[in-house]
């Protein structure tokens, strides 16, 4: 039952309505796929009683979006395994009167539940969403049932749900007897037994009368364990059953004397736990303990064995104890239990070290290390030294402890485990073939390799993997939507690794019509290409440089021409990211000289005022009145002209950008040396916000046998990655006329500077385009 505190507090209310607001917004500008984990972190506090509205942006899209709402669903119900808890979240979060108005849970969405509890071997989650016959929340009350029929199906293939299915369904025919059956017998029944539960307690309070001061000193172990029972979790009936609460709760107190002897040490309730097993004592301990903590406000009375006892078994939830209050129990038993790190650590070695030890052990408690605030400092250690040691772990526990190694382990030592791992897994040829325990063995470790290795480094993995089709399904399960929340501290594929996970699978998996909906139960094939079609946009996460590299490769390669488009569209967001990548805002400063006096604030600036410069400057070689293009021209032996070298030339165009930009601050310089002893035709610097920015200009004649790849091989690659250029320049070539060789070619088709150009431009790298402008100097006499 939801606090009545909860249900009447306010204060959230009208903030909950602004940050509603905010989110319809969000909605109506931003595009999808949404990411559930983020919208989950905003709605997960919000109160809006008695909200119904459907008209709300966020409302819309939450109940229309089916990936993103059943993307938060897996994220809040996939690790819950505790009934009263699953029950307060549904309850608070999920309902139609507390939380937001797209999270009401539909028919579709308990399916979706249901499947991910059965996935998971979730028991208790689903046990919580069972169905009765007689469903009344819907109007389609086939729906109800069919949901039934999924559920008998999933339970006839697990012994663990078939018999809370058939304990369930003798409950609830028990109460449709009570309930429909109310004729003369059965109330005579029902008298009858109340009789009998009056006759019951009349005889404990008797025997509790009788032996009063034996029972209040809690030394009568039934009475302990009913009272324990009774006090945890329905202690308003205390009084009903025991005539004294008071003696109830002393007789709790004064136990742990009593029950000390029969308290289980660390190595047994290690062995209780892998057995799926406990104890009464246990139940009588916490409860005993809960008692003198509402009496004392401390346990420093109770021994150091039974702390650790209780230490184990904290996690248990009982209705009658309250979340602080179990806060404030933990916090007073770490305090008693480990003053330094040591003592923590010795207890997880005592208590977990022998359930990892144990192969039969399903369900060994690793949470402690993830979880528990008391064990933080040891993740680091103690994830990488049970993930080195205790090699024959798997299912969840591996998976757990592997993910708290990812999140706080040093990653050089956790990828030394996996290659070593890995290794042993190599395919050997006394190895049976078909062995399904080794293959599930291999993906769980091959899969985290390619992730957390180089390719380099992946790459006798990886060849394995890609072997079979169905190892894409593996990596949806860690990189697709619904499942990307759930490592956080995994790192993201790196554009080459998903170009190799697309190269490799998306011909193995026809294309289909994909549906709006889609879950954990959407059809292989479906769930497949979903995952192909929605990973290529991951690659706009990566540098540009290695985006547009690993697209270049995917958009040569013809069997993924149904995805070229989006992959051109990535490119080009990559290339514009590119381009602005050292890019610096100018300040409000900047932006005024720059209005008022045209002044150069940003290396595009620069650039950009460059070109205009140039472009300028042949205008004056094309119609100026001073024939500046003879001064490209020398005399040869004959008297015949003849156009300079590339450096005489350069120098002319240096000298005219220096008269024309010295004024602006500018500074030209030709033949600029750089550290490398690499040559620079020309530079233009200044100095912008306090640092000298540095635009590169390499010269080149049209006859250059390295016409077409110098712009990349020497501009781009040696020049403009000097820390001052930030990656930009300009490509400019001198040309002398047709009759001039062209990259050293006299047989050419070039007959014009316009030409040259569109050709040099075809030529250029696409990477390269937006950072690199490329200019054509006509001094031809033509």
């Amino acid at each position: 039952m939801r606090p009545s505190s909860y249900i009447e507090c306010e204060c959230r209310t009208g903030l909950s309505k602004i940050i509603g607001l905010l989110l319809d917004r969000y909605f109506e500008l931003a595009k999808p796929p949404f990411e559930p984990l983020r919208i989950w972190q905003w709605l997960e506090h919000l109160n809006f009683p008695n909200n119904h509205a459907q008209d709300f942006k966020s409302v819309q899209v939450l109940k229309s979006d089916n990936a993103l709402r059943q993307g938060i669903i897996s994220h809040v119900f996939g690790k819950l395994t505790n009934g009263q808890q699953i029950n307060q979240v549904l309850w608070e979060k999920f309902s139609d009167n507390y939380s937001h108005g797209g999270l009401c849970l539909s028919l579709a969405d308990r399916k979706f539940i249901i499947d991910l509890a059965f996935e998971g071997d979730n028991t208790q989650l689903w046990e919580s969403f069972l169905v009765q016959h007689q469903f009344h929340n819907y109007s389609d009350k086939k729906g109800p049932e069919n949901l039934r029929s999924h559920m008998r199906e999933q339970a006839s293939q697990n012994p663990a749900l078939m018999e809370i299915w058939a304990s369930f369904n003798r409950r609830t025919q028990a109460q449709a007897k009570a309930y429909f059956f109310s004729s003369a017998k059965s109330q005579r029944l029902m008298n009858r037994r109340d009789e009998d539960q009056k006759i019951s307690n009349a005889t404990n309070i008797s025997f509790i009368q009788a032996n009063r001061a034996l029972i209040e000193s809690g030394r009568h172990y039934q009475t302990l364990q009913e009272f324990a029972e009774v006090a945890l979790n329905k202690p308003e009936s205390i009084k009903l059953r025991f005539g004294d609460e008071p003696l109830v709760r002393k007789s709790l107190r004064n136990c742990l004397g009593f029950i000390e002897p029969q308290i289980p040490d660390l190595q047994k309730l290690a062995e209780l736990q892998c057995d799926s097993r406990f104890q009464h004592v246990e139940t009588i301990l916490y409860a005993a303990c809960i008692e003198i903590m509402r009496v004392d406000g401390n346990l420093s009375g109770v021994k150091f064995s039974s702390l650790l006892a209780l230490r184990t078994n904290l996690n248990m939830q009982y209705p009658a104890v309250s979340q602080e209050e179990v806060a404030v129990l933990k916090s007073e038993v770490d305090r008693l239990l480990f003053p330094d790190v040591k003592s923590a650590e010795t207890f997880l070695i005592d208590y977990l070290e022998p359930q990892l030890a144990q192969n039969k052990c399903a369900h060994p408690q690793v949470y402690l290390l993830g979880d528990d605030e008391a064990f933080s400092p040891l993740k680091a250690k103690l994830s990488i030294q049970w993930l080195d040691t205790f090699y024959k772990l798997e299912g969840d526990a591996l998976n757990t402890l592997f993910n708290i190694a990812a999140k706080s382990g040093n990653r050089e030592e956790l990828n030394n485990i996996i290659k070593f791992r890995c290794d042993q897994l190599l395919p050997k040829k006394s190895a049976p073939k078909d062995d399904e325990q080794l293959k599930q063995k291999r993906d769980f470790w091959f899969i985290r390799a390619f992730y957390f290795l180089s390719l380099d480094e992946s790459e006798p993995y990886w060849n394995l993997l890609k072997g079979d089709k169905n190892s894409l399904l593996l990596f949806n399960n860690h990189s697709g939507q619904l499942a990307r929340v759930d490592y956080p501290s995994w790192p993201e594929l790196t554009s080459h690794k998903v170009a190799a996970i697309l190269l490799a699978f998306f011909h193995q998996w026809p294309k289909v019509t994909l549906p709006s909906s889609y879950g954990t139960m959407s059809p292989a094939g479906e769930t497949a290409y979903r995952f192909l079609k929605d990973i290529i946009w991951t690659i706009g996460n990566d540098s540009p440089d290695e985006a547009v590299s690993a697209l270049n490769t995917l958009l040569d390669t013809s069997l993924l021409a149904d995805i070229h488009m989006p992959l051109k569209t990535i490119r080009a967001e990559q290339l514009r990211r590119k381009a602005l990548i050292n890019f610096k805002s100018p300040n409000s400063t900047q932006v005024v000289d720059l209005l008022d006096n045209n002044a150069v604030v940003t290396v595009e600036g620069l650039r950009s005022l460059v070109l205009s410069e140039l472009i300028n400057y042949q205008k004056d070689i094309d119609g100026g009145e001073f024939n500046t293009v003879n001064r490209f021209y020398t005399k040869d032996t004959k008297g015949d002209d003849k156009g300079c070298r590339e450096l005489p030339s350069c120098e002319i165009i240096a000298e005219r950008l220096a008269l024309r930009l010295n004024p602006k601050s500018i500074i030209i310089t030709a033949e600029h040396q750089t550290k490398k002893q690499n040559r620079i035709d020309i530079t233009a610097a200044k100095v912008i916000s306090g640092e000298r920015r540095l635009l590169v200009i390499e010269a080149k004649g049209q006859w250059h046998k390295d016409l077409y790849s110098a712009a990349k091989s020497q501009l781009y690659e040696r020049y403009s990655s000097h820390p001052d250029a930030a990656h930009q320049g300009i490509y400019l070539v001198i040309w002398f006329g047709a009759n001039e060789k062209v990259a050293n070619k006299k047989r050419h088709k070039i007959t014009s500077a316009s030409e040259l150009k569109i050709s040099l431009e075809d030529t250029l790298p696409t990477e390269l385009k937006g950072v690199i402008n490329i200019f054509v100097l006509d001094v031809s006499r033509n």
